[in-house]
């Protein structure tokens, strides 16, 4: 990987791999508490006061928000694993799977109290929070060049506990980031690991942009 460079330099889980990104703790920078990435630019002089977005791939941006809507900057960590997809750990069936459409990343993402390791400590709880806000940026290189965006999305997904539903999408002059919408309630479902990943599991990928029909009688 090269840092803050665009193309298709990033993380990647593949092989039926499952990748834990360094942890993030939640206080550094209340602005943008970005995993995977640097969104500020060292000047060299200690000074870190340039910022720029996120461009590693798979990389992602995560605010957490308390009860009465003011971000939540706690000290405490922030936990992503980045899954291949066809791991059979992963709750499904996953979006993006379907012909011509292309399945972009999943990722299950937690607020816990401890650091951890590659492996994640044992020992680490999760830590309440109101509601999350996320942005990620995808591998627009997986998209084929002709994608018809007049009737396809890639559209941001969560699962809910018994299905993935739509939580954000994005159009082709919105690449290569898609985010939730709306900020989203914590995850209190427990994984089959024991834990609770309590910011939950999210998937992007390009789908059919089905619409709505509307029958009046």
């Amino acid at each position: 990987m090269d840092a803050n460079v665009c193309g298709s330099n990033g993380w990647y889980a593949v092989n039926g791999g499952r990748l834990f990104y360094p942890a993030a703790q939640d206080f550094v920078y209340q602005e943008h508490s970005a995993i995977g990435d640097s969104v500020y630019r060292d000047r060299g002089n200690g000074s870190r006061t340039d910022s720029m977005d996120i461009t590693l791939v798979n990389s992602l941006q995560l605010k957490l928000y308390d009860a009465n809507g003011a971000q939540q900057v706690d000290g405490k960590y922030n936990h992503v694993a980045l899954y291949a997809p066809d791991r059979a750990d992963i709750p499904g069936p996953l979006p993006g799977l379907s012909n011509r459409d292309v399945l972009l990343g999943v990722w299950r993402i937690g607020h816990f109290d401890s650091a951890g390791d590659a492996g994640f400590a044992s020992a680490a709880n999760d830590v309440p929070f109101g509601k999350a806000w996320l942005r990620f940026r995808i591998d627009s290189n997986a998209i084929p060049s002709d994608t018809d965006w007049s009737v396809r999305r890639v559209r941001l997904f969560r699962w809910s506990g018994s299905a993935w539903q739509v939580v954000g999408r994005t159009e082709a002059s919105e690449m290569p980031y898609v985010e939730t919408r709306h900020a989203q309630p914590a995850y209190t479902e427990t994984d089959a690991d024991g834990r609770v990943w309590n910011v939950g599991w999210y998937a992007a990928a390009l789908v059919r942009d089905s619409g709505f029909t509307i029958f009046v009688r």
